[in-house]
């Protein structure tokens, strides 16, 4: 029941998403629009989620504590991700980001800290040089 429960909030979430992303109109964006990288994300959250209604499995035991503080701090992760993107930049933001959740998942520090190094700079030619999707290098905090 609770993999039914948690299929249908999600299906609710996406397709709310999904209708945001649907109506945004910007007069800015590169060659695939801001409604490209929504509809991406939209799209399979809603049969995934739909998924979950229809076929919910039959495992449904909580995962433990620490398996739950882990995800929680993915999410405030993420969060912190999109408060601090126009204030410190890509680059700083999705550093930290990255070394976060790679300590989350039990990476050692350094091997976190390298990761972080490298795809960060890398997301950000990706995006903004290959993709032509504007992103700040830098934010309003650090010039």
């Amino acid at each position: 029941m609770i993999g039914r429960i948690f299929g249908a909030a999600i299906f609710v979430i996406a397709a709310l998403y999904l209708n945001s992303a649907l109506t945004y109109e910007a007069s800015f964006g590169g060659p695939l629009g801001p409604k490209a990288f929504p509809l991406m994300l939209a799209i399979p959250a809603l049969f995934g989620s739909a998924s979950l209604v229809v076929f919910p499995g039959t495992s449904e035991v909580f995962a433990e504590r620490d398996r739950r503080m882990s995800q929680l701090g993915a999410v405030v992760c993420l969060f912190a991700f999109v408060f601090l993107l126009e204030r410190l930049g890509f680059l700083i933001s999705t550093a930290g980001m990255v070394i976060a959740l790679a300590l989350l998942m039990q990476a050692r520090p350094v091997a976190a800290c390298i990761i972080g190094a490298i795809a960060s700079p890398a997301l950000w030619l990706l995006f903004d040089q290959l993709l032509d999707l504007p992103l700040p290098a830098l934010g309003e905090w650090i010039g």
